[in-house]
């Protein structure tokens, strides 16, 4: 008897606590009364109530009580669910690319009045009718190109490595075992350091780009709900479950209900300042941009300007007035086939994928500072090749790629609009790269509405005074 009265208070507290109204349980809600004043109503919500009292339930019995009560109310608001399914997207990437507000399409302006001028340069190098006189014409005349020396790195090493040891084997220099340690080694120094590149970016995007995409989403998931009405019944839903707002509900005023913390989020997003994030996604593109040129020019040299021939014994000749340096002058069929499936290809499948990666990863880190960092970070994983190559080559292969030479595209080279469209068009290719991953391929926020720079700039404004 005794102990059935000293439950009555704890059951009597149990009534109270769930029939309360737990302010976080209040949908808010922003109405016009009768004198024309905006009023922000709160509503409560059976519906989440209920369902954040199971979720109480499985904490407790879960043996975690507080702290994952402390992660269930992180969240700015708690909306009710549309009970009619989540409405379809009625906007494309290119419907929102047209609703973009001035200062998204900034940049967009800036780059293709760089890619015009640099077509109309040569276009009018290309038309130009007067043929050059007396010193113009010595000033412009062709220049003879002659062999250059491979690239000091991982690739240069298993090009001069190949073709030099094939062609000592074809001589009878060295026996077959000798030829197959040396050449081995180089290739497998090369093959470990594409399997490492390769893991650290499967690596990065299961562990950080995951992770930085998911936060990102939420950050802007709680932000389109909060400037859009707070109502979910007339909101849109992604394939991913986020949702997006309608134009017409959008109120800026709305952010005023944002906690601090979803605020700085919110406007630390890269795509909320398309002007500065663009500028760094460009560097990050025209750093790759430059690796994969860098191996299609080397591939195009090898595998196309170098003659094709029948042995390996005659790939090689000495350099005039040199005995130690060689320029390969050509290569057998079987050799280039080699050179392309186990050099050429992965490297540029490598650079291809880290670029999109890069890019994806830029897209999703939550902080301006931490872009910058990132970029660097990305960088690492480029130019690993060179680190490996000067940390664990030995020297004498060192002196032999160094001594390697390979022939030009051309015997001469003469100033015209060809060759310098040719050098424009990988800068015009990465700008419209950067312009289709922004306003259309980026994955990281789909449908990304264009609403967050113009509420965000007296924000950061009182930040940074």
């Amino acid at each position: 008897m005794l102990s059935s009265i000293r439950t009555i208070p704890f059951c009597l507290f149990l009534f109270l606590l769930c029939n309360a109204e737990d302010p976080r349980m209040m949908r808010i809600e922003t109405k016009v009364n009768a004198h024309g004043e905006t009023e922000i109503v709160h509503i409560h919500d059976n519906h989440r109530s209920s369902k954040q009292g199971v979720l109480a339930a499985d904490i407790a019995e879960s043996g975690s009580h507080e702290q994952q009560i402390l992660d269930g109310t992180s969240g700015t608001t708690l909306y009710p669910l549309n009970p009619k399914g989540p409405l379809p997207i009625d906007d494309t990437a290119w419907t929102l690319l047209f609703k973009a507000k001035l200062g998204a399409l900034f940049p967009v302006v800036i780059l293709l009045m760089l890619a015009f001028s640099l077509l109309c340069c040569s276009s009018f190098m290309f038309y130009r009718a007067k043929k050059p006189e007396g010193e113009e014409a010595e000033e412009l005349k062709a220049q003879e190109c002659g062999p250059e020396a491979l690239e000091e790195d991982l690739y240069g090493l298993a090009i001069a490595s190949i073709v030099r040891d094939s062609r000592s084997y074809c001589k009878g220099f060295s026996t077959a075992g000798l030829m197959m340690a040396r050449m081995g080694v180089a290739v497998m120094i090369l093959v470990l350091t594409l399997i490492l590149q390769i893991y650290l970016m499967a690596s990065l995007k299961a562990l950080v780009t995951s992770v930085a995409v998911n936060e990102i989403r939420d950050v802007y998931d709680r932000y389109q709900i909060i400037m859009y009405g707070n109502d979910t019944s007339r909101m849109a839903v992604t394939a991913n479950g986020f949702h997006r707002g309608r134009e017409p509900y959008f109120n800026p005023k709305n952010f005023a209900l944002l906690t601090e913390e979803d605020k700085e989020s919110v406007c630390q997003i890269p795509l909320s300042q398309p002007t500065f994030f663009m500028t760094l996604l460009m560097i990050w593109t025209f750093t790759v941009v430059a690796d994969i040129r860098k191996a299609v020019d080397y591939w195009f040299r090898i595998v196309r300007t170098t003659p094709t021939i029948s042995s390996m014994k005659d790939s090689m000749e000495t350099v005039e007035g040199s005995e130690e340096e060689y320029v390969i002058v050509g290569i057998t069929a079987p050799v280039k086939v080699a050179l392309s499936v186990v050099l050429f290809l992965p490297r540029i499948l490598v650079d291809c994928y880290l670029l999109w990666l890069g890019c994806r990863w830029l897209c999703a880190t939550p902080s301006f500072e931490d872009v910058i960092l990132n970029a660097v970070a990305l960088e690492f994983i480029l130019v690993l090749n060179n680190v490996i190559f000067s940390t664990v080559v030995p020297l004498q292969s060192v002196i032999d790629t160094r001594n390697t030479q390979i022939l030009p595209h051309s015997k001469e080279v003469q100033p015209k609009a060809s060759t310098v469209l040719a050098a424009f068009s990988w800068g015009i290719a990465s700008m419209v790269w950067v312009l289709l991953y922004m306003y259309l391929l980026q994955a990281v926020l789909p449908q990304y509405r264009w609403d967050v720079r113009d509420v965000c700039i007296d924000f950061l404004d009182s930040k940074l005074g």
